[in-house]
């Protein structure tokens, strides 16, 4: 019976998540530089940039949840852009004067990272500052975007596109074996990764013991389960709360648990968000405008058409 009330109560939400599949059309105006939004000036909590709301609640939810741990954990300012068009309809030049004028990531150690997909330019881009191209060089995000952002981007299910790319980047960073394909030395491939790995460790972005993104395992199977979706269900001025859907990749088992984090004192209540890989996430208040440290984009990445 329980069971029966919360899938009534989830319905609506979940609704909302399947509506990821958003049309664009050519009539949309094109965002410059200058006028597109910057939420995290006027909220620390928000690093999703979404003006033409082709994410959804959850989607854009889910994305900040993952840029606030990167900044946390690991150092990395990651802003994620979905637009219908770009001014002047080249991402790669727009994407560079957008992290030019914000300086994404600290200066000196250029942190920063920017993922940007423009639905009727039909291109996407992976903007990593100059200090993450050890971790993330051209090969690893050309892959990331190839293999699982396209995909779903010619599908117009942006949020899945972007919510995968974010995943792969946080599973990157933490060294998850899950991930480890991306950064493998592939013989038969122009992409040489050799000491993509090694780098990873010492590059100074304050790693540590390994941080799993969604390390839960199957009670079946004991198989490490993936987040497949994270829906804010409630917030309050001290907690949200969120209905978190793990999957396991090896039996097919999914679950689906409520898990709060406290974000008025950084300490989590009820269990850390995304079973225990944000542990600590969303602290502080939000509301209160964030800010970016000066970083510089050093002309890496990858990009292209779907």
């Amino acid at each position: 019976m329980r069971n029966k009330i919360l899938l009534l109560f989830l319905a609506p939400l979940l609704a909302l998540s399947v509506q990821a599949q958003i049309a664009f059309n050519d009539s949309i105006s094109a965002w410059s530089v200058n006028d597109l939004p910057m939420p995290h000036l006027q909220d620390s909590l928000r690093y999703t940039i979404n003006p033409d709301f082709g994410l959804t609640a959850a989607d854009v939810d889910t994305l900040d949840a993952v840029s606030y741990d990167l900044e946390h954990r690991f150092g990395v300012e990651m802003v994620c852009v979905m637009v219908g068009r770009v001014a002047g309809g080249d991402v790669y030049e727009w994407g560079d004067s957008l992290f030019t004028k914000y300086g994404f990531g600290k200066k000196g150690t250029d942190n920063g990272l920017l993922i940007v997909v423009s639905a009727v330019d039909r291109q996407w881009r992976i903007f990593p500052g100059k200090g993450l191209e050890g971790v993330l060089p051209d090969a690893v995000c050309n892959r990331i975007g190839n293999r699982l952002m396209v995909p779903y981007m010619k599908q117009g299910q942006w949020g899945e596109a972007m919510r995968q790319a974010a995943y792969a980047i946080h599973g990157i960073l933490s060294q998850d074996p899950d991930y480890a394909e991306f950064t493998a030395f592939d013989e038969e491939s122009d992409d040489d990764l050799g000491g993509a790995i090694g780098v990873i460790s010492v590059i100074g972005l304050g790693l540590g013991a390994l941080a799993y993104f969604g390390r839960k395992k199957c009670p079946k199977c004991k198989t490490y389960m993936k987040v497949t979706q994270r829906v804010l269900v409630s917030r309050t001025a001290n907690t949200k709360t969120y209905q978190v859907t793990y999957v396991c990749p090896k039996c097919g088992h999914t679950q689906t648990d409520t898990e709060h984090v406290n974000i008025s004192s950084g300490s989590s209540a009820g269990g850390a968000i995304m079973g225990g890989a944000l542990g600590g996430a969303m602290r502080g208040g939000g509301f209160s405008g964030g800010s970016f440290g000066g970083g510089s984009f050093g002309g890496g990445g990858a990009g292209g058409r779907f």
